[in-house]
């Protein structure tokens, strides 16, 4: 795969390799420093290509070239948004801006290529989708994901040369026949394993064109095409028809919270995509500012497809939409009509070209007509062109070395700018000025990396706090530090405030507020968990976690008609759970409010209903029995307290002491350091009415009587309580 052409300039032979060099710093099977997941993938490899186009940015500089055919309708479309909309999300303007320096200048690059040159580039992206597909398909590791960490980006990112490969299998001779059908051959097995629709459906509608396009075709051509056509035909059957499971993923940790973007079936993407244009109509002139999409979507987010893509809320994570999963719709929402205009402008004109070329004699031009046409078919069903770097980088290629360059520079501008075109060196420039950011990427995903292959708790921990101080405004890894900190460390504060962070970058994330609502219970502050959980509610008013947790706060704020309520919503989602009302119901019960515990079991069974304490005592020994310690110490604690108040009422003060103290030994290690107040309160009062009111007052010296509602207390508990504020009155 390599020039020969004694004619051609040292410039000229070393561009293309120029171009695949950080395609294949990507591809390449060795420990990776990625994350391991999509979205920290994404993020990884945007740093690694970026810096691998260093040496690309500096042939730029040496040889000045005019920009390609589009690049300014590319720059209206990509970088313009960069200078408008709110951005709050600063890592993912980074992102963008860095994905469309990468875009600008492969293209730009690719459109100078000789005729060798494009014909080395055809092979190799056949031989790029061969060294992505083979680690996937071998060790299956990450769902058939490969490198990449994800069978849909890594179909995206093989799809143009595997289409490439498709065209040099049914169309050429020799050795590179067998490369392109190694190349496709390995697309169609995975797209089926995986599976992925989206490459299959790209094979079997540019497979077709190709066919009606081409003139002359021999017997050959048509043959293998049809057997390649037939292949994914039955590929896609099987997918629709015949597969009823999934294929088994190894357990990997993720490096976000939330599961990974790869929703599937249409119904969800067209939901989201109506949802898009939606966030579109909100700025049409505007748009949400490059790289906002995923900060301002949760706003117009559909119901319908948010219970889809969380599985009516029975996985233990809560997805964010990150992209429209639509390439030609992203430019319209991140930048206005302005930028989605030129964008689709943009597309008509490469469309053009491709099928042009689909319909060349010539295979090198056919494959890369072939490549494109599929490339923005898939475009159409996900992110490969603007939010994948290995896609990105292989379809830009392409889509330049189909242009060409743009018209030739008039002779009195080129004095005036004696660098070449301002607004490739200006790429060129601004590239170079955000590789420490791209570095900084790098470095993220890496430390991430590390956590997917700690072999132990703490190093994993310590691999996510070291990616958060690395690159501080990753959503992801200022998400799994928080996590951290209340965790291990049991620092609120310091979870709390990478929680204010997250949502200082995306004011609209759900699992942040949630999150930070039930950090701020925790730390006895009801008011601001209340606001934050009222936050939550209005991104997502029927997730069942939410949900509960607004039941716990209103428990535990002695609002226990309020969280009845709260809970019937629950029952009406079918989201009923009689195990967890039962331990939330022992819970109050460990914390001395006895009566809102009781009315909580009553509610999770009947078989809770308990009135007596020998029932409750039965209830302990069966808990105890199948190690449930929190449902056995509250079901203990309240055969205990109902065994003194009965003794309390039948006057056996002594009996009655001695409950309430087996109750408060229980309760200690809930309500620390000395248990319950009103269990205290309790005992106290038993201690007085036994002839020891110096003992009782001396154990409740630190609790504020007056403060207390006597009336919720037993009856003969008021004398007591009333004789103690007067003896301290008189102290």
């Amino acid at each position: 795969m390599s020039e020969s052409d004694p004619t051609l300039s040292p410039a000229q032979r070393s561009l293309p390799w120029l171009l695949l060099l950080p395609l294949f710093l990507l591809a390449w099977p060795a420990p990776s420093l990625f994350g391991g997941d999509p979205l920290t993938t994404e993020l990884s490899a945007l740093g690694v290509a970026s810096i691998g186009l260093i040496p690309l940015a500096l042939w730029f500089l040496w040889q000045r070239p005019r920009p390609s055919r589009g690049s300014t309708l590319l720059f209206i479309a990509l970088f313009l948004p960069a200078n408008f909309g709110t951005q709050t999300d600063s890592l993912e303007l980074d992102r963008g801006l860095l994905t469309f320096l990468m875009c600008f200048l492969v293209a730009n690059g690719a459109a100078h290529l000789s005729s060798q040159g494009r014909e080395l580039i055809v092979r190799a992206a056949a031989a790029l989708s061969i060294l992505l597909l083979l680690p996937g398909l071998v060790d299956r590791a990450s769902g058939w994901g490969g490198v990449l960490g994800n069978s849909g980006e890594l179909s995206g990112a093989a799809l143009p040369g595997a289409l490439c490969g498709a065209l040099l299998w049914t169309r050429s001779a020799g050795k590179w026949q067998w490369l392109g059908m190694t190349a496709v051959g390995l697309f169609l097995m995975h797209a089926v394993l995986a599976p992925v629709i989206a490459g299959l459906v790209a094979v079997v509608v540019v497979l077709p064109i190709a066919v009606l396009l081409m003139r002359g075709a021999g017997p050959s051509f048509l043959m293998k095409s049809l057997g390649l056509l037939l292949l994914a035909f039955v590929g896609f059957a099987w997918i629709t028809w015949g597969s009823t499971s999934q294929p088994e993923q190894s357990p990997q940790e993720s490096a976000v919270i939330e599961a990974p973007d790869n929703f599937g079936g249409f119904e969800v993407r067209r939901r989201i995509w109506a949802s898009s244009v939606a966030l579109f109509m909100e700025n049409p002139m505007l748009g949400t500012g490059l790289g906002q999409f995923s900060a301002r979507f949760p706003a117009v987010r559909d119901a319908t497809e948010r219970e889809l893509s969380n599985h009516n809320h029975t996985a233990s994570w809560t997805t964010e939409v990150e992209h429209p999963h639509n390439d030609w719709l992203l430019p319209w929402v991140e930048g206005g009509a302005i930028s989605g205009i030129a964008w689709w402008v943009l597309i008509y004109i490469i469309l053009q070209a491709g099928t042009r070329a689909l319909g060349r004699s010539q295979t090198t031009q056919a494959a890369m007509g072939a490549a494109t046409l599929g490339s923005l078919l898939a475009a159409g069903l996900n992110a490969p062109l603007l939010y994948n770097p290995t896609a990105s980088i292989a379809m830009f290629i392409l889509f330049g070395a189909l242009l060409g360059p743009g018209k030739p520079v008039p002779p009195e501008l080129k004095n005036r700018a004696p660098f070449g075109p301002l607004l490739t060196v200006g790429m060129v420039l601004l590239l170079l000025l955000n590789i420490p950011r791209a570095y900084g990427m790098v470095q993220h995903g890496a430390a991430l990396a590390e956590m997917a292959k700690a072999t132990t708790e703490t190093e994993r921990q310590d691999a996510i706090l070291k990616a958060a101080e690395l690159l501080e405004d990753s959503v992801s890894a200022r998400s799994l530090a928080a996590r951290v900190l209340e965790r291990r460390d049991g620092d609120l504060d310091g979870a709390l405030a990478h929680w204010d962070r997250v949502l200082q970058l995306r004011p609209l994330r759900f699992n942040a507020w949630m999150q930070s609502g039930v950090l701020h219970a925790r730390k006895g502050e009801h008011d601001l968990a209340q606001a934050a959980f009222d936050q939550a509610v209005q991104l997502d008013p029927t997730h069942p976690a939410l949900l509960r947790n607004r039941v716990r706060l209103f428990v535990e704020s002695d609002e226990l008609e309020h969280g009845l309520k709260e809970f019937e919503r629950l029952v009406e989602l079918g989201q009923f759970d009689a195990t967890w009302l039962m331990e939330l119901g022992c819970e109050e019960i460990l914390r001395g409010q006895i009566e809102a515990g009781q009315t909580l079991l009553a509610r999770a069974d009947k078989r809770f209903d308990i009135s007596i304490a020998e029932e409750a005592y039965a209830l302990e020994a069966s808990y105890r029995a199948n190690a449930s310690s929190l449902a056995a110490d509250g079901f203990k604690t309240l055969a205990n307290i109902l065994w003194a108040r009965s003794h309390g009422t039948e006057s056996r003060w002594a009996d009655a002491k001695r409950s309430y103290f087996q109750a408060l030994r229980i309760q200690r290690d809930y309500v620390k350091p000395a248990g319950a107040i009103s269990t205290r309160v309790e005992h106290a009062c038993a201690i007085w009415m036994k002839g020891d009111r110096e003992e009782a007052a001396q154990g409740i010296d630190d609790i504020d009587l007056a403060g207390l509602n006597v009336a919720e207390f037993p009856e003969w508990c008021r004398e007591p309580v009333f004789g103690m504020i007067e003896s301290r009155s008189r102290e």
